[in-house]
Parts: structure tokens; sequence; C-alpha cells
């Protein structure tokens, strides 16, 4: 839709999405290789540290955002 909205041509966004969808199957596996290597001795090891991992990554993003309620006053002034 947001592609739509600003007029972005079709084929530009075709590239660029051809582009972010290799980008990210390229990570995808290369992720799940070095896991499946770190982790080849004990896979119950490597799902707890993904969670972990996971848990941590959420909560640092958490800690950084400001509340709703204080991104709206500020649009306010």
């Amino acid at each position: 839709m947001t592609a739509g909205s600003v007029r972005l041509p079709m084929p530009r966004f075709r590239l660029f999405s051809a582009l972010a969808s290799a980008a990210w199957a390229a990570y995808a596996i290369g992720l799940g290789r070095l896991g499946g290597a770190t982790f080849a001795h004990s896979p119950l090891l490597g799902a707890g540290f993904g969670l972990a991992l996971g848990m941590i990554m959420t909560a640092v993003y958490a800690a950084g955002r400001k509340p709703a309620r204080e991104l709206e006053t500020a649009g306010r002034n």
C-alpha cells in the first residue's frame, strides 16, 4: 500500500522487493547454518539460546521506545 501511495513505479518496486527477499533468505539460511553448526551437539540448547536472545532483543527495543502517550503529547505541541 505504501508503494502505491507514494506512486513508486512497479518495476522499481519489484526490483527492490526481489533484492530484499534475496537478502532476507540469505540471512535466514546463514543464521540457520551457523546455529546448526554451533549447536549440533544440543539442539535444545540452541532453541533456548534463540529464545533468550529474542527476549533480550525485545527488552532492549521496549526500553528504548517512547510510550504512545508521550508521542501523542509531543505531536500536539
